[in-house]
């Protein structure tokens, strides 16, 4: 089995992981949420634009993300369990 096979995504989506733990350990050990509650939620916001804009713009529109093909919303069988 090749690694490519398991992990799914390209290398650098890894990354996404990493930013929020590093905005978590930077905030968190300071008690931040606590005394600087602003600053705070500035941090993880600016931590969830800048991992949501890395997976955005690394990834193609005919790129596959998921392990399983997801239906057609427009799909007559997926839409109603394929009962008649």
């Amino acid at each position: 089995m090749k690694l490519r096979d398991l992990f799914l995504g390209k290398p650098v989506h890894w990354l996404v992981p990493l930013i929020g733990a590093g905005a978590l350990a930077v905030s968190g050990p300071s008690r931040m949420h606590v005394t600087d509650f602003n600053l705070h939620t500035a941090i993880l916001a600016a931590a969830a634009v800048a991992m949501l804009a890395l997976v955005l713009l690394t990834t193609r529109g005919d790129e596959r993300v998921t392990r399983d093909p997801l239906p057609e919303p427009d799909d007559p069988v997926a839409s109603d369990g394929g009962s008649d």
